[in-house]
């Protein structure tokens, strides 16, 4: 756990949720997720697990693959489905079992990996895929931003940050064999925008924002020749291994 206050509800005030929701910023992440993803996507049928505003499973569904959405957020269930380009549901509703569940930057908003791989457990068929994305704790970008990095998000939302020695370590635990972990450079667009508010994230105002916006530049600038592990870790893993004993 990254943060000692305590985790807020997921609901419509979600930082995230309707104010960015189907923005072209969302819209392009989710392009970038499926191009991404698409290659480890097992079978046709798959389940984005958290999927928002619903951008991922739109674009999926696009290119033919039968995807269904799940979101505790009901605010966002409901805009989602007035887009009128994808199922949506919540976690209850689902009673299928899919070939490949995508959960991207999900697992860092809960409390312990045991409740994540907890609640995805049923959604997947027994030699099924699971893909992840979630900060990197070792990323480059951490170090060079420090308590700004944008990969804490906000403390009440983002409960846990994890090494990719530790994600797959969680994986095996929890009865899957790791196909791959790596890291990525930031899954935004433009990519050096994101980065660089790392840099005055923390400030409140936009005097303070804009005074802290050339050091944040600058730092940009050195992590581009800095060696070290990128912003964003990307797992793909499929179930079948042994679940080990608490």
């Amino acid at each position: 756990m990254i943060s000692g206050i305590p985790a807020a509800g997921y609901t419509h005030d979600y930082y995230y949720a309707l104010a960015n929701a189907r923005s072209a910023a969302s819209l392009r992440r989710a392009a970038m997720l499926v191009e991404l993803a698409e290659g480890d996507l097992a079978g046709r049928r798959c389940l984005d697990f958290g999927c928002n505003d619903g951008s991922v499973v739109a674009a999926l569904t696009a290119r033919g693959r039968y995807c269904i959405g799940v979101d505790i957020n009901e605010s966002m269930l409901r805009f989602a489905r007035s887009c009128g380009d994808g199922d949506f549901r919540l976690p209850e509703e689902v009673r299928e079992l899919f070939d490949s569940v995508t959960a991207f930057d999900v697992i860092e908003h809960f409390e312990r990996p045991a409740q994540f791989f907890d609640a995805i457990e049923r959604y997947l068929e027994p030699s099924g895929r699971l893909l992840i994305t979630t900060p990197n704790k070792n990323s480059k970008w951490r170090a060079i931003y420090g308590a700004g990095w944008h990969g804490y998000g906000i403390p009440q939302y983002h409960r846990l940050l994890m090494s990719e020695k530790f994600l797959r370590h969680q994986l095996e635990r929890f009865g899957y064999m790791v196909e791959k972990v790596m890291s990525v450079p930031p899954i935004d667009t433009p990519r050096w925008r994101l980065l660089v508010a790392s840099g005055y994230r923390l400030r409140g105002s936009w005097a303070g924002k804009l005074a802290a916006a050339p050091g944040s530049v600058v730092k940009l600038i050195a992590g581009g020749f800095t060696h070290g592990e990128e912003d964003t870790l990307y797992a793909v893993a499929r179930k079948g291994g042994k679940r080990w004993r608490n």
